[in-house]
């Protein structure tokens, strides 16, 4: 018997593994469990580069350097009524500024924040963020919190501190970047979002591959050019590469080289400059101590070369030198 019953059940297990698969549907409806919302009571950014300035909220600069970072920490002080605050989650997501170039578009999404502890990290950290007046309350109708209730709130052990770190690179747009945090309790009951805002503060910065132009050997009332090239490894052919957070003009001033003036005050030197493509109109000439600014833009992340040339009007045989000074400045988006 044991036999037969044995060679039956492998007929049986052979036409199984032959019959063809069976697709079956699966579904799950997530339901609210009742109980209170929980409350996201405040919210802040850090570091703050400007604590004390007379608008609320953080303000943070760009490192400025190529391929730079900058961690920016997203705190949130929640509270729900249930067991004290029997949070299960707390997520953030950033978005772009709203205007150009990437019109508001998301940075981050469903960042998670982690629940620091209460008495040695959280208190100490909201209490310094209210102090630099970084924190935004929450406010939606009838109730608008303050720095006293959050505080009572959280020394009663009925509010939790959480954050997250993300980072933010050099050559993100300046603007105001959105961040909202939504809180889940173990319920699935979801928070109202608290928004606010965070500034990325504008600010022109730049890297140049060299430090002097020389120009080459030259006649009087010749015209000779150094030109560049976009590689930041060449000092003799200069190159400048954008490594702030917005799109900037370049303006140039310098000395007369020592070569001086005509008895009318006419510069017996003149200069050209020009950043990127040899084209007429990208090229500025420019008498000596004259503040110049070159028409277009060195575009957020972008490398260009940069061109010089000088004129010499007059002048006995010698060696020459001076200083020149190229400075940025924050240009427009226009769409760019």
């Amino acid at each position: 018997m044991k036999k037969f019953f044995g060679i039956v059940l492998a007929v049986v297990l052979v036409l199984a593994l032959s019959a063809p698969a069976m697709a079956v549907t699966t579904g799950v409806t997530v339901t609210q469990g009742g109980g209170n919302l929980p409350v996201v009571l405040c919210k802040w950014e850090t570091p703050d580069d400007y604590p004390g300035a007379s608008s609320p909220g953080t303000q943070v600069d760009p490192p400025c350097t190529y391929m730079g970072e900058k961690e920016i920490t997203i705190w949130a002080v929640v509270r729900d009524i249930e067991d004290n605050g029997n949070v299960a989650q707390v997520v953030a997501d950033v978005y772009h500024p709203a205007g150009p170039p990437l019109y508001g578009s998301p940075k981050y999404h469903n960042l998670e924040l982690v629940k620091v502890d209460r008495l040695t990290v959280g208190i100490p950290a909201f209490q310094a963020a209210a102090a630099a007046s970084t924190v935004i309350y929450q406010s939606k109708s009838p109730t608008t919190y303050t720095y006293e209730e959050v505080l009572e709130y959280l020394v009663e052990n009925q509010a939790q501190v959480w954050k997250v770190t993300f980072i933010i690179h050099y050559c993100q747009p300046a603007g105001d970047y959105k961040v909202e945090v939504f809180a889940v309790d173990t319920h699935s009951n979801i928070s109202d979002p608290m928004v606010n805002t965070f500034l990325y503060v504008p600010t022109a910065c730049v890297e140049l591959d060299f430090e002097s132009v020389t120009y080459p050997d030259a006649l009087m009332s010749s015209h000779v050019w150094t030109l560049g090239d976009t590689d930041m490894t060449t000092p003799a052919a200069p190159t400048v590469r954008n490594v702030g957070n917005t799109n900037v003009y370049l303006e140039i001033k310098q000395d007369d080289m020592k070569f001086g003036q005509y008895d009318d005050g006419e510069y017996k030197v003149e200069f050209d400059a020009r950043l990127g493509p040899d084209t007429g109109s990208n090229t500025r000439i420019y008498d000596p101590y004259c503040l110049t600014r070159l028409p277009n833009k060195l575009l957020l992340c972008h490398t260009m070369k940069m061109d010089f040339s000088i004129h010499i009007k007059f002048a006995t045989a010698g060696k020459y030198d001076g200083v020149m000074q190229i400075t940025s400045v924050v240009a427009p988006w226009d769409g760019d």
